[in-house]
């Protein structure tokens, strides 16, 4: 019985460590090229299924054209579509304009629309600074992306090993002290009850 949990623990730990190994080795074969691929084709996938979305809305505006529902419709399908289009052909100016959008213009919006705007403006201010330290200063997107993604591995990498290490040694430990329970004889194991008396 102990040395069957021991070899599942140790099975597990050696896992565990593993796919630290697989994380760490992921993170050494990122390229900004890998990266680079992988955000074109994803907006180009992306930008076909938002074309497709936006279909429907086309037909339905076409064909109601004459209310005011209808103009919506269309209107909103044309803009859907040329977002689609826009992120098929020109992904890398999406990109650039999403990280634009996220780190610069949602914070001043937040700043104008709250009541305090001093205190929204202090609290913004970090993420607008690094929004234009990145658009003006990181000249090659798939570069940043890929050694953040590359951290990221390296450090989720070694946090896993670690801790299959640790709690590996210390379950090991802990079965390996534990007093193993004799096995009943002849399979059968009795239990005497004593029946309280009031």
């Amino acid at each position: 019985m102990k040395k069957n949990l021991l070899i599942a623990r140790v099975a597990v730990m050696i896992i565990g460590i593993l796919v630290g190994v697989l994380l760490i080795v992921l993170g050494g074969a990122l390229t900004p090229a890998t990266v680079a691929t992988i955000l074109k084709w994803g907006l180009i996938i992306y930008g076909i299924f938002i074309i497709l979305g936006n279909i429907p809305g086309l037909v339905s505006g076409i064909a109601n054209v004459n209310r005011p529902a209808g103009v919506f419709d269309l209107i909103s399908a044309v803009l859907g579509i040329a977002l689609g289009v826009v992120m098929i052909f020109y992904h890398g100016s999406i990109l650039v304009a999403f990280v634009a959008a996220y780190l610069i213009i949602f914070p001043l919006l937040r700043v104008l629309l709250a009541e305090r705007k001093g205190e929204q403006f202090k609290r913004e201010l970090m993420r607008i600074i690094m929004g234009v330290v990145l658009l003006v200063f990181v000249p090659n997107w798939s570069e940043a992306i890929a050694g953040v993604l590359r951290i990221l591995l390296f450090v989720s990498g070694g946090m896993v090993i670690c801790l299959a290490l640790v709690f590996g040694v210390l379950e090991i430990i802990r079965i390996a002290s534990a007093k193993e329970v004799a096995a009943p004889k002849n399979g059968h194991l009795y239990v005497d009850f004593e029946e309280k008396q009031d």
